[in-house]
């Protein structure tokens, strides 16, 4: 009999249907409450490494400059100063980096600790004297570069040059540069050969792009890689404009085809050196000059016909000279190169400007000449007006020598016979499509 109940259990202690069913619902909703904690634990596991996924997915932002301006000094030797020669600042550079823009009230003080008195550095530049226009700000990118020093006066180095940027009561950036300047070697921009595949025994010219040198400065080539006849040691390479430094190899020299070096060792004013190898690829051309182009030997000297000119005629009126008859050439003159040798097959060092000439047999009128540019030194022509020799026609004893046919003309450039006697001999020199040269022809 049940006499009473609380929380649902019979007063006996035993229970019955009623308990049963309390205990059974209780255990089903702690089952609940560890399969949602389990499912809400998964669920922020997931959110969390999707978050973490999309935010380490963005782009790294590009790193920032620790400093907002950068400076530089550009320098050179002053040839003025007495040996040895000191260096001396040609223009400061301030390349703005990052930051705000610059306003146009910005000024730039110089300072010097070794020179404090110096009037470049009296008083501070505007940003206009430095190339940035007055009428706007120094943007991001831009470099302020000074050149045109107070009195033209070019701070003297060693210093150490103090920079500042002052924009009207605020310091925006100062900077130290030091005194000492750095003699980097020189260094080579580029090296090459023309033309790039010189053939056996032509003319070629070594040419080296260098920086970091003065015209005062030296630059040897070493030829003793290249096949022939050639000299271990280094030789002197001509300056020119841009930096530029060239040698020419004469014709004649090179004996064999195939890939070979010249090294070429360039050395600045302060004893820095540098060295590089240029390959040189020669190639067997198989056109030989000789079979090309035949001259008939000369005769003696003569004399030019009184009132003829080089340009017009071949020759100069009353100047000795030899005349050569072209008897067989299918070049292109400028294709091939003249030269007066001597017996040992020397270049002959003429005492004046003689001159080469193509002259018409019949109308003596020139097609083309080359006169030596410096007396005294071998006669070698280097280069004339190209033309294309006409084909030889054939000659009979009714029609004698075709009006298209020409000489080559001699001028010795002296009165008196100074040439004669010297067994001296002249000979073609193939370039381009032709390599060799012809049969040397007596100059008696």
């Amino acid at each position: 009999m049940i006499t009473s109940k609380s929380e649902g259990r019979y007063l006996n202690g035993k229970g019955g249907r009623r308990g049963a069913r309390a205990r059974a619902w209780r255990s089903r909703g702690a089952v609940s409450d560890v399969v949602a904690t389990i499912l809400l634990l998964g669920l922020t596991v997931t959110l969390f490494a999707s978050i973490f996924f999309f935010v380490t997915s963005f782009p790294s932002p590009p790193s920032q400059n620790s400093n907002q301006f950068q400076a530089t000094l550009s320098t050179q030797v002053n040839l003025s100063s007495p040996t040895p020669h000191t260096n001396q600042v040609t223009a400061v550079n301030i390349l703005h980096l990052a930051g705000p823009p610059v306003l146009q009230y910005t000024l730039i003080y110089l300072k010097s600790s070794v020179h404090p008195n110096g009037p470049e550095f009296a008083n501070p530049y505007t940003l206009a004297e430095g190339g940035i226009p007055s009428t706007t700000v120094w943007n991001l990118g831009q470099t302020w570069t000074l050149t045109n020093f107070t009195d033209n006066q070019l701070p003297a180095l060693p210093d150490n040059i103090t920079i500042y940027i002052v924009q009207g009561t605020s310091l925006l950036f100062s900077v130290v540069i030091p005194g000492t300047v750095l003699q980097p070697p020189p260094v080579f921009v580029s090296a090459y050969t023309t033309p790039a595949s010189p053939v056996i025994g032509g003319s070629f010219v070594v040419t080296a792009q260098i920086s970091g040198l003065l015209t005062t400065s030296t630059v040897m080539i070493t030829l003793s890689g290249l096949p022939g006849s050639f000299s271990a040691s280094p030789v002197a390479m001509a300056a020119g404009p841009l930096g530029l430094w060239t040698y020419t190899v004469p014709v004649g020299k090179t004996t064999a085809s195939g890939n070979y070096y010249v090294f070429i060792t360039a050395t600045n004013s302060a004893s820095k050196a540098a060295t590089t190898a240029v390959p040189v690829d020669i190639t067997n051309n198989p056109t030989l000059i000789s079979s090309a182009f035949s001259v008939n030997a000369a005769g003696a000297e003569t004399k030019c016909t009184a009132g003829y000119t080089v340009a017009a005629n071949g020759c100069k009126g009353g100047d000795y000279i030899y005349t050569l008859a072209i008897s067989y050439s299918t070049v292109t003159f400028g294709s091939v190169f003249f030269q007066v040798l001597q017996a040992s097959g020397i270049p002959y060092s003429a005492a004046g400007l003689p001159t080469f000439s193509i002259v018409n047999i019949t109308s003596h009128t020139v097609r083309a000449y080359y006169t030596q540019t410096t007396s005294g030194g071998p006669f070698v022509m280097t280069s004339t007006t190209p033309f294309t020799y006409p084909t030889p026609a054939v000659i009979t004893a009714a029609s004698g020598l075709p009006s298209g046919y020409y000489d080559i003309v001699i001028d010795t450039a002296v009165t008196t016979t100074t040439w004669a006697g010297n067994n001296l001999q002249f000979v073609a020199v193939g370039q381009g499509a032709y390599y060799g040269t012809t049969v040397p022809a007596a100059l008696p």
